[in-house]
């Protein structure tokens, strides 16, 4: 029960995604999108921009193991 406790606890400080550890690379480019808050305007959008070309993609829908 512990070292549950501290997987989780780590998850949780690093922003890991506690749950699955199993999602597609779509989902792991939104979860890193959802961590930039400080970015400027500009960039914010140069993101969203490379998010849109990767819904495109076959790999976009793939598992990411970690």
């Amino acid at each position: 029960m512990r070292e549950l406790e501290k997987q989780i606890g780590y998850d949780l400080d690093s922003l890991a995604d506690p749950l699955g550890k199993n999602i597609t690379v779509g989902e792991l480019v939104e979860w890193f999108l959802a961590t930039k808050t400080a970015a400027k305007p500009n960039t914010l959008t140069n993101y969203k921009f490379v998010q849109n070309l990767l819904k495109g993609e076959t790999f976009n829908d793939k598992k990411f193991l970690r």
